[in-house]
């Protein structure tokens, strides 16, 4: 029994610190590296800032990810996270109750799909965070006007960043100005690197009981709260007014020598110090209102590895002499280094695999997307995404490790029909059976086949019908399955696979421990099923099932108890599986 009370109290104290934001660790550090400019915003939901911008310090080695760590616990802000606070940080949710009532910019609604709504009710009111209001929402950072391609954890801090927590609905952040592929229909904003280091650097100073200073700074941090929101005459002379407050050496402009575009393309395979080799040693700046050459620039900082397919931006180091300036634009100019994708890598994530005729056939119909086209014709077409499938060959066929796959055991030979809920999207069905198991279709499209597998593109729009039907000859055996993975503009449906497994007309084989339904037992389970034990998150039927590790016909803190210790090689299986 005691060795029981012991287990569980590692398990319990493993699950707190797993899924809830620490404290800040202690520095010997008397004095901060540098400051950065943070905010917490949830303007998509018209309520302004969980945290105003303002300057919070950190220590070298830092990561944004603590610096944010930091700055919720000043703001006594409990927060969810995967991952850790120096690599593969992931921010699910910020404790954020009695949040009011919630008023969504029109635009946002005009982002919708047809038929998708956004709902007015919360399903974990004492936490915003991924899934709220709508299935595409959660917590995104940008950097310096910019949505970095990795988490804030592997992102080391650099004085004058300016960084803003913010709160997406529609589009994975095309509705807060996203313009990675992985975003949709992106909207365009006002830059606000300038406004919100301003705001900082002055917040509860003594210079804003001067003259006006105070009534513009509140003017200009309510206008703020607009998402929508671009600066009048009037409101640049205010910003000026708080410019003037801030003293000497003040930089307004840095800009790169005028014979250089800023942009640098390079082929896939380009090493970092290749790509940077030319970069310009000088900068033209703004000094206190007086034109300015900063000589000396010999590092050009990137923030995450270097490499895969897209585009990079490298940000001058200013040298010792110049640690006086204060750079009032945040940010200094990027020289942008673009790698291109290898051939076929239609979504630059330096693959050749399914997801790339996914986006394919997300884009068909659109002119002006050179990569696309592959026969030429000026649109992308069916053709296009037949040339794309010869082209990966086999791997446009094959299942990748990470896909999340609903695997159906069907009980007599084909064909076999696997029910989708109403208003699931997806674009591509990829099908795989085993061994002596011909495919010979996959609803009514098929642009490519392997024998027992297959891949088929379903419509242009995500619009997909309700039923996909297999057709196949030969014999599934009794311990063989049929894969079947979803995806929607490059991703993998995830949200639909865990939906309607339960619904599949087939036996569907379900993993104990798996509660994500990504085919794999690990930590992200865990953390999952704690979630739902503290109220936080719900559950499908399907994830029930797999969560009830012990069989006992209930999913309690037992169940999350034995999940961890699995977890962390405590024991060596599941009661279940014994």
């Amino acid at each position: 029994m005691k060795k029981r009370i012991g287990a569980l109290l590692l398990a319990l104290l493993l699950t707190v610190s797993a899924v809830c934001g620490m404290a800040a660790p202690a520095y010997a550090d008397t004095e901060p590296t540098g400051y950065v400019v943070m905010s917490v915003e949830k303007l998509t939901l018209g309520q302004g800032f969980i945290a105003e911008p303002q300057k919070v310090a950190f220590y070298k080695g830092e990561t944004l990810a603590q610096v944010l760590d930091r700055l919720l616990t000043a703001e006594n802000r409990k927060y969810l996270h995967t991952g850790a606070l120096t690599s593969g940080f992931y921010l699910s949710d910020i404790q954020d109750a009695d949040r009011g009532t919630v008023t969504i910019p029109r635009y946002i609604y005009a982002m919708l799909p047809a038929e998708k709504t956004i709902s007015t009710r919360d399903s974990s009111p004492e936490y915003l965070g991924e899934y709220d209001y709508y299935h595409q929402s959660g917590w995104m950072y940008s950097l310096n006007n910019a949505f970095p391609d990795v988490g804030a954890g592997n992102v080391a801090a650099q004085d004058g960043m300016v960084v803003r927590w913010q709160f997406t609905l529609v589009g994975y952040g095309g509705d807060l100005g996203n313009s990675n592929p992985s975003a949709q229909s992106p909207r365009t904003f006002m830059d606000r690197t300038k406004l919100y280091t301003v705001l900082a650097s002055l917040r509860g100073s003594e210079a804003l009981k001067v003259g006006s200073r105070k009534e513009c700074y509140d003017d200009l941090l309510e206008k703020s709260t607009d998402i929508t929101w671009e600066m009048s005459s009037e409101d640049i002379d205010k910003l000026n007014t708080l410019v003037a407050a801030l003293g000497g050496n003040k930089v307004t402009d840095i800009q790169l020598p005028t014979h250089e575009s800023g942009v640098k393309t390079v082929a896939y395979g380009t090493t970092q110090d290749a790509a940077t080799a030319d970069f310009p040693t000088y900068l033209r700046a703004t000094v206190d209102g007086k034109s300015q050459i900063l000589t000396g620039i010999t590092e050009w900082r990137l923030d995450y590895e270097f490499g895969a397919p897209g585009a990079y931006r490298f940000y001058p180091v200013l040298p010792e002499k110049y640690s006086s300036f204060t750079v009032l634009n945040g940010v200094y100019p990027a020289m942008t280094v673009v790698v291109e994708p290898p051939s076929g890598d239609i979504n630059g994530d330096g693959l050749l695999d399914v997801r790339d005729v996914s986006r394919l056939a997300d884009l068909l119909g659109q002119t002006g997307t050179p990569l696309c086209d592959i026969d030429g014709s000026g649109v992308v077409a069916w053709n296009d995404l037949r040339l794309l499938a010869a082209e990966l060959g086999s791997n446009a066929l094959t299942v990748p490790q990470d896909a999340p796959v609903l695997t159906a055991i069907p009980s007599t030979t084909g064909p076999a029909k696997v029910t989708v809920p109403v208003g699931t999207e997806y674009d591509t069905v990829l099908v795989s059976a085993p061994e002596g198991v011909t495919l010979s279709s996959v609803t009514d499209l098929l642009t490519a086949a392997d024998s027992g597998r297959a891949l088929c593109a379903v419509s242009m729009d995500g619009a997909a019908a309700e039923d996909i039907t297999l057709t196949y000859t030969g014999t599934v055996g009794e311990s063989e399955e049929i894969q079947v993975v979803l995806l929607r503009s490059g991703r993998y449906v995830t949200t639909a696979v865990s939906t309607y497994a339960a619904l599949v007309s087939l036996p569907v084989g379900i993993l104990h421990g798996d509660v994500n339904v990504d085919g794999a037992v690990d930590i992200s389970d865990a953390m999952l099923l704690a979630k739902y034990y503290s109220g936080v998150r719900e559950l499908t039927d399907r994830q029930l099932a797999a969560a009830d590790v012990n069989g006992d016909g209930a999913v309690d803190v037992l169940d999350v108890t034995l999940l961890i210790e699995y977890c962390n090689g405590l024991i060596d299986r599941l009661p279940i599986d014994e």
